[in-house]
């Protein structure tokens, strides 16, 4: 499979993944989303907790994260991460310990 079609099939996963973190229902074409990303970096990491809380953990570079339900942007810089659960609150910390499980 080709470099720009396994980006394609990870972006559509991606967005299916956001649908599920964002509404929870499997069409989620016709709803709004409720944040977006936008890497400006090279490697960053995407957790989901529970529920609606999301960790981004920035290893190189920086992300601005939307909150759209708030409609306020934050840059989270790089050895930072943020913890957000979506509409209510946001923590940008220091990155303690950051497992690299994609490495092993």
């Amino acid at each position: 499979m080709g470099c720009s079609r396994r980006i394609q099939k990870s972006i559509k996963k991606l967005r299916i993944e956001l649908c599920k973190i964002t509404v929870g229902r499997p069409n989620c074409s016709k709803v709004p989303t409720d944040a977006v990303t936008t890497p400006r970096g090279t490697e960053f990491v995407v957790e989901r907790e529970d529920g609606h809380i999301i960790k981004i953990s920035v290893i190189e570079g920086e992300v601005e994260f939307t909150d759209n339900i708030k409609n306020k942007s934050y840059l989270i810089q790089e050895g930072y991460e943020a913890i957000i659960n979506l509409g209510e609150t946001i923590t940008i910390r220091k990155i303690e310990n950051l497992e690299r499980w994609w490495e092993k």
